[in-house]
């Protein structure tokens, strides 16, 4: 039967692991977890923070492709503006 561990002790020891760096045999000892359990808390708050990261930088994608996207619509209204100015100047 699995043993229901409280947060703040699953939460203190992959920070210990993620964080700082110590070896997950080492933590789990410390905290009378067993080693695959942590294995597996590890694993889960990785994956966690590398969704985070790829959805950050996909945000950030995005809004520097809409940002491109305006320059080039003010651009292009410049050249249209620019254009037909020239037209009228050599009638």
């Amino acid at each position: 039967m699995s043993k229901k561990h409280p947060s703040d002790i699953k939460n203190k020891a992959v920070e210990q692991v993620v964080e700082s760096n110590r070896n997950i045999s080492t933590v789990a000892n410390e905290f009378s977890i067993p080693t695959s359990t942590l294995y597996g808390w590890v694993k889960h708050a990785k994956a966690l923070e590398t969704q985070s990261k790829e959805k950050y930088i996909q945000r950030k994608l995005e809004e520097n492709l809409n940002k491109a996207l305006d320059d080039k619509e003010v651009l292009v209204r410049a050249l249209c503006i620019l254009s037909s100015v020239r037209i009228v100047e050599k009638k």
